[in-house]
């Protein structure tokens, strides 16, 4: 009886060791999934981080090159109307034209003469204002746009130019 209680502990002890050696592997397996799985994940967030770093600054960028061309679009409107360089007596005293885009960049202009309060479709308001100019200036830089409207009375014969206002407004 005491050899068989021997050999059941030593079977028992060598079964043990072999149940080991099967299963050594598993505990590390998970392991290293469990790390990889970190790291993938660490990687997507800095993926991520970057590209909206990047679509942010290129965001600003260009509503910066739109704001620049609108307030070129203004520049060029004010010294049209100095040279006189627009039809004398433009159809519902209206004159639209764009500048042509230098870069990523452009300008579509409206000049109204004699009348205020343009609308935001870009046309004439219904306000007379008679000697006064408005323009509308939309600047366009790829996907982003800005419009700019400037107010002023222009004397043309002494180049007298008086600035009312120049404000942003929201497309």
């Amino acid at each position: 009886m005491i050899n068989n209680r021997k050999l059941q502990i030593a079977l028992r002890s060598r079964s043990g060791q072999a149940n080991r050696k099967k299963n050594k592997g598993v505990a590390s397996l998970a392991m290293i999934l469990l790390l990889g799985g970190i790291i993938i994940q660490i990687a997507l967030v800095g993926a991520t981080l970057g590209y909206l770093l990047t679509s942010t600054n290129l965001s600003i960028r260009l509503s910066a090159e739109a704001l620049a061309a609108a307030q070129g679009g203004i520049d060029e409107g004010i010294m049209r109307v100095m040279r006189k360089d627009y039809p004398a007596n433009p159809p519902t005293d209206l004159y639209s034209y764009a500048l042509p885009a230098t870069g990523n960049a452009g300008a579509t202009i409206t000049l109204c003469k004699n009348f205020t309060g343009a609308t935001s479709s870009g046309t004439c308001g219904a306000t007379p204002a008679p000697g006064k100019y408005e323009i509308l200036s939309i600047g366009q830089s790829l996907t982003k746009s800005r419009k700019l409207v400037a107010v002023f009375e222009a004397d043309p014969g002494t180049l007298l130019i008086k600035i009312q206002s120049i404000t942003e407004v929201k497309l």
